[in-house]
């Protein structure tokens, strides 16, 4: 599965404070491991497995990120980026309950502030049943 998040403005697209991202357009989703509907912020995984899971995020300024599986962070600090970005990272997870839910969340107390256009991208790969 591969989705993105788009601006078509000029200037800034803002994620509000400890909101999720929300992605509004998908690359791929093949199977049927996988539910997402644009706009949304959420995935949903339907098949218990171990999944890879990347994203990286063009912020404008400082800026943390939570991986969340069911509204849970999967690290126990935020992934950071700073003044310019971008905020990359993975996380390998197991997953033994379905439906599962994924999120990437604005981790501050504040806007996050990213790039316009193509801004954010999300990539889940099934690696185990």
């Amino acid at each position: 599965m591969g989705i993105y998040r788009f601006a078509p403005s000029t200037g800034t697209d803002t994620v509000p404070a400890s909101a999720a991202v929300i992605f509004n357009g998908q690359f791929a989703n093949t199977g049927g491991a996988f539910t997402f509907t644009a706009p949304s912020a959420t995935i949903t995984i339907n098949e218990t497995g171990t999944y890879l899971i990347t994203f990286t995020l063009h912020n404008q300024g400082n800026a943390d990120f939570n991986l969340t599986v069911n509204g849970t962070p999967v690290t126990p600090v935020p992934f950071t980026g700073n003044g310019g970005g971008p905020t990359s990272a993975q996380a390998i997870i197991s997953v033994a309950t379905v439906p599962t839910t994924i999120q990437v969340v604005n981790a501050n107390a504040t806007p996050a502030q990213l790039h316009n256009l193509t801004n954010t991208t999300l990539t889940i790969l099934k690696l185990a049943p």
